[in-house]
């Protein structure tokens, strides 16, 4: 593949790889990766890969922890390290990737086997890194009662 069609953007400033963890598709995500993608590239909101492939996870019934671990494991650690404390424009204002999904959990089932596997590729410094509304990423953790149950 050529490296200007893998770095092409769309409008919304998304390159082939960022498609493919939007879409969770591991094959494609894969095949980019091994054929040179640059897993640091952001789009026009600032959104990085972990941005996308959070935006989606846990939203599949069939979906396991091991998908993510899988998913995760297929990007350079150094890169990973770096998508987990870089903010983006989106609601909330300067959320990292984290934040921005434990913004937007719908399943309280999949919470803590999905931020577990999160911390055995994260450092933890995102976990005290404020968003735009002055919020940290576990202050959501009130908003799912049943966590607690």
């Amino acid at each position: 593949m050529s490296p200007d069609l893998l770095e092409k953007k769309s409008s919304e400033g998304w390159t082939p790889l960022q498609v493919a963890c939007f879409t969770l598709n591991h094959d494609v995500i894969s095949y980019l990766i091994s054929v040179g993608a640059n897993q640091y590239s952001r789009d026009k909101l600032g959104r990085n890969m972990l941005h996308s492939i959070l935006s989606r996870v846990g939203q599949h019934e069939n979906e396991k922890p091991d998908d993510l671990r899988k998913l995760l494991g297929m990007f350079d650690k150094k890169a990973l390290q770096l998508m987990f404390v870089e903010r983006c424009s989106a609601d909330p204002g300067a959320a990292t990737p984290l934040a921005t999904w434990m913004g937007g959990v719908n399943d309280c089932s999949k919470w803590l086997k999905i931020l577990k596997v999160l911390s055995e590729y994260s450092s933890g410094e995102e976990l005290e890194m404020i968003n735009g509304e002055g919020d940290l990423p576990l202050h959501v953790v009130s908003l799912f009662p049943s966590l607690y149950r």
